[in-house]
C-alpha cells in the first residue's frame, strides 16, 4: 500500500497503474460498472473498445460468443499482455429431434485472447 495523504487518501506511483480497477457503485452500494487500466492506447474509441463487453448473436436469438473486457495477463514466460477472456456457445448438439431448435448451449469453451501475443 502506498503511503497516506493527509485525510486517508492515497496518491499510487506511476508503476500501480498497471494493478488498478475502477467499480462504480449505485446509491445502495452495488456495482453498477467497472473499468481497468488500459496502458498505451491513444484513441478514447479504442479504449472504450478494451473496456466494453462483446456479444456475436445467431439471428439475434442465440449467444454464438463473447469477449470480456481487456486486462492484464501475464504469459508462462513472464510477460505481461492485454487479454480478453473469449467465449464459444455451441447449441443443440445430439438433440433427439434434428427439425427441432432448442436453442440449449451443450458446450462452451473459455480461453483467452490477446492481440499483442499468444495468451
Amino acid at each position: 500500500m502506498p503511503p497516506q495523504a493527509g485525510g486517508g487518501s492515497c496518491t499510487p506511483a506511476a508503476a500501480g497503474y498497471p494493478y488498478a480497477s475502477l467499480t462504480y457503485m449505485d446509491v445502495n452500494g452495488r456495482a453498477v460498472n467497472t473499468g481497468a487500466y488500459v496502458a498505451g492506447r491513444a484513441g478514447a474509441a479504442e479504449r472504450a473498445d478494451l473496456l466494453a463487453d462483446v456479444t456475436a448473436y445467431n439471428d439475434g436469438e442465440d449467444v454464438v460468443s463473447g469477449d470480456g473486457l481487456a486486462s492484464q495477463a501475464m504469459l508462462a514466460d513472464g510477460t505481461r499482455v492485454s487479454a480478453r477472456r473469449h467465449n464459444d456457445y455451441t447449441y443443440d448438439e445430439g438433440k433427439p429431434d434434428p427439425d427441432t431448435d432448442y436453442h440449449l448451449v451443450t458446450t462452451t469453451t473459455v480461453q483467452p485472447w490477446s492481440s499483442t501475443a499468444q495468451a
